[in-house]
């Protein structure tokens, strides 16, 4: 019996700890999110990255950076009294241009942009293989919704510690 319980509560600590470790691998991505919102960046651009996030999970200091580019770029916005860029000056444009470049080398990307549409702008993000990652013009943005397997993965502990404690319960009673 002391070799069932400690095999049970084996089990159920790795099982936490995998299941914790997830969420904290999401911080940093969930943070460049949470700016981007917080500094009123279009819906359409959040989107573009939260599914670039899904893929690839940023370092503590790439959010930082990002986070930073971000802020940099609507404080240019800001001062401007203005969302629209254009009503920026050639100085402003350059200053949000570099914010964006910058973010964009944090975390291995090469952004271009092309202005050579009626007010729209093309913009292409590259890894550092050359592989097109993002293409604002191309791509259709859709909100796929939320990912739900961490609330499986949740309940799939819940059920597995209620079971344990009912399966220890009865053990114990016998």
């Amino acid at each position: 019996m002391k070799f069932t319980k400690l095999f049970s509560t084996l089990i159920l600590s790795i099982i936490m700890v995998f299941g914790a470790s997830t969420l904290v691998f999401a911080a940093p991505n969930d943070d460049v999110i949470s700016t981007l919102k917080a500094n009123h960046v279009p819906g359409d651009y959040i989107v573009q990255a939260e599914n670039y996030l899904k893929n690839h999970t940023l370092t503590a200091a790439q959010s930082a950076t990002v986070d930073a580019q971000i802020v940099k770029a609507n404080g240019v916005f800001e001062a401007a009294g203005t969302k629209d860029w254009r009503n920026l000056s050639q100085s402003q444009h350059n200053t949000v241009l570099q914010a964006i470049y910058d973010a964009g080398n944090a975390i291995g990307l090469n952004i271009t942009i092309d202005f050579s549409g009626n007010d729209s702008a093309h913009v292409v993000a590259k890894d550092a293989n050359g592989n097109i990652v993002v293409d604002f013009m191309a791509n259709a943005v859709k909100q796929t919704g939320i990912d739900n397997s961490m609330i499986y993965a949740g309940l799939i502990l819940v059920v597995l510690a209620a079971g344990s404690v009912v399966l220890l319960k009865k053990k114990a009673i016998a």
